[in-house]
């Protein structure tokens, strides 16, 4: 809820007049009550008494309006993963770390490395 036009909407901090901005919002009171009292638009104390009376309704559990919204599923790393399959991305990416890795890789010699002695046998 951004400071600037949350700020103008709420008229009075209690429970019903957070009920309403819910609806618009989307925001528990819960929430709100903590916006509210981050943006120091309430004092500490009137956070307290909302958030003991939020207990006592026990809102805790289960909101008012909360079943009214279907939960959302999550769609967007499973549209982030299917981007990067259908792009072949992943491919590239794989050949450009093989390709990047044998740029660094010491050439391998059958020569035995510098001061190497063969032991006696």
């Amino acid at each position: 809820m951004p400071a600037t036009t949350y700020s103008y909407e709420v008229k009075n901090a209690s429970l019903a007049s957070l009920l309403t901005l819910k609806e618009r919002w989307r925001v528990s009171v819960k929430a709100q009550t903590r916006r509210l009292s981050d943006l120091d638009l309430i004092p500490e104390d009137h956070a307290t008494s909302l958030y003991r009376l939020y207990s006592a309704k026990g809102w805790n559990r289960e909101e008012p309006l909360d079943r009214n919204w279907p939960i959302s599923e999550p769609a967007i790393l499973a549209n982030a993963l299917q981007l990067i399959v259908d792009s072949a991305v992943r491919r590239l990416a794989q050949r450009w770390i093989h390709d990047e890795s044998r740029r660094y890789r010491k050439p391998r010699s059958s020569a035995p490395p510098a001061g190497f002695r063969r032991p006696a046998s």
